[in-house]
């Protein structure tokens, strides 16, 4: 994925000496040349509208720690989003996570999940916490539909670094296992090693991650991954997906 260079923030604090600078941005909201992403935070309609999904969300997940009370760690798709994992379906709210005994609740751009904190793995990235990419991938693994929870495997299994890794290690299935083993009920365990067992660390991309999981639930043969093809003069290419035959004519 390409660097992205959020634009900058526009705020009331810009222009501490004018009191009614706060009015004149509510006031060019409503004539269409400011979006508010959260309360004091806006941007020119114009380069909003410019942005794709992904870029969308990772603004508003940069919103939601703008403005919270406290430090905000972020989890599920929005960990994904901060961590560099593939992310197929952009939500429309931000998943954060708040202890058992308070932390506010969901709203309608904001979606949080009690839990033990003492006992969340984390990591920091562009200066945002975001649960660790074993929790991520195994949360996503039970929240997501299959074919966007393997998309997620197979790249936390790959030995490519995500965003903020620079010597990052890929997971191995037995490091899931035991977190999966850590959640409370056999249902969500279930899930996850379904989408374990069918994870591929050779898959290319999050299209062939989703194209494979499709073709497995239609029955079709499971292709071979990333083969390569060669001839005397060397190799040719690679083939993302190989099906062998024997094939026959209709």
């Amino acid at each position: 994925m390409n660097t992205f260079i959020p634009p900058d923030w526009i705020t009331p604090a810009d222009e501490p000496d004018d009191e009614n600078y706060a009015r004149k941005l509510s006031r060019r909201t409503k004539r269409r040349e400011l979006i508010r992403v959260r309360r004091g935070l806006y941007l020119p309609i114009a380069a909003w509208n410019g942005l794709q999904p992904w870029e969308r969300f990772a603004i508003r997940i940069d919103a939601v720690h703008r403005t919270a009370h406290s430090e905000p760690v972020f989890c599920q798709r929005s960990a994904a989003q901060l961590l560099g994992i593939p992310v197929i379906d952009i939500p429309a709210f931000v998943d954060t996570l708040v202890g058992q005994d308070g932390g506010g609740r969901s709203s309608a751009d904001v979606r949080r999940h009690r839990a033990d904190l003492s006992k969340v793995h984390t990591i920091r990235v562009g200066g945002l916490i975001a649960t660790s990419k074993l929790q991520t991938v195994r949360d996503l693994a039970v929240a997501l539909p299959f074919p966007d929870a393997v998309a997620a495997m197979d790249r936390a299994l790959s030995r490519l670094p995500l965003r903020g890794e620079r010597n990052g290690k890929a997971l191995l299935k037995k490091q899931v296992e035991i977190s999966m083993s850590l959640l409370p009920y056999m249902s969500q365990q279930r899930r996850v090693q379904r989408v374990l067992d069918f994870a591929d660390r050779l898959s290319g991309s999050p299209g062939e991650s989703m194209s494979r999981a499709h073709m497995m639930r239609l029955g079709f043969p499971l292709p071979e991954l990333q083969h390569e093809v060669r001839d005397s003069a060397g190799r040719i290419g690679i083939h993302g997906f190989l099906l062998e035959g024997p094939w026959t004519d209709r």
